[in-house]
């Protein structure tokens, strides 16, 4: 993905929520100033991912139905390259080309292209071999952030899941959100993306079946010099109703009342 300009683009992952994401690097992009925007963040969700054999317990959902025995992979490496960067493209038109890809579907670099595929990459914050790059959170600044290798640049991403088996003529189906979300700087772009994708894929995963919400309450009001008085208990069925709302994990926390400027 080229986040605007194409030249300042940071990449990373979320593990907990199989989000593999495109941040800039610096606090104005090219390309969003001329739209007088911060710049965005964007990435892409495995909703559900393929589906495998599961224990009884477990639940997958295919086709927006829930099969039981089965679970659905999440996210199982991610991994990005940049063009003329450490990790540069693959080789085009060569069959060491299509080894250097399997070696980034393992999460691992691309070369030497192998086989055996090349060592998993060290974790520069943690020391620790990983095949999830930039697995770090920009918005607390902890863990592996990309800039700690190299510089911002051309960044593609690649978000692997698997493996599985497939027979002749078997189908999968691999359920796959694009997200973006924007705020008042950066950083708080990559925040927002995030509850987005958290809110979305809840969506997916109840299979859009959604708590509608408790009702608006019933509220008389009373006039007075630069105030109104608001009484919410003259219904006592209705708010009873609201108060005691309670539904798929949602409950009713209290009521929000909006001043407008005029």
């Amino acid at each position: 993905p080229d986040l605007g300009d194409y030249g300042d683009d940071f990449a990373g992952c979320d593990t907990n929520l199989s989000l593999g994401f495109i941040y800039n690097s610096t606090s104005s992009d090219a390309d969003y100033a001329n739209f007088g925007l911060t710049p965005p963040a964007a990435g892409y969700d495995f909703f559900a991912g393929p589906a495998v054999p599961g224990l009884p317990t477990d639940t997958a959902i295919i086709d927006l139905k829930k099969v039981g025995g089965k679970k659905n992979l999440p996210m199982t490496s991610f991994i990005y390259f940049a063009a003329g960067g450490l990790h540069s493209d693959p080789t085009l038109g060569a069959y060491e080309g299509t080894n250097q890809w399997y070696n980034l579907l393992l999460g691992r670099p691309p070369r030497p292209p192998g086989p055996p595929p090349p060592p998993e990459l060290i974790n520069p914050a943690t020391g620790q071999p990983t095949h999830f790059w930039n697995s770090g959170d920009p918005v607390t600044g902890t863990g592996w952030v990309d800039g700690m290798i190299e510089p911002a640049g051309d960044r593609r991403l690649c978000l692997n899941s698997g493996p599985f088996n497939m027979a002749l003529g078997d189908t999968q189906e691999v359920v796959v959100a694009m997200l973006a979300g924007i705020s008042s700087d950066r950083i708080g772009a990559v925040q927002v993306l995030k509850f987005y994708d958290g809110a979305a894929q809840n969506a997916y995963s109840q299979l859009f079946d959604l708590a509608k919400g408790a009702a608006t309450p019933k509220v008389n009001y009373t006039e007075l010099n630069k105030e109104v008085l608001m009484e919410f208990e003259t219904d006592v069925a209705s708010v009873s109703a609201i108060e005691n709302y309670s539904e798929a994990g949602y409950k009713f926390e209290g009521y929000n009342i909006y001043q407008l400027p005029s």
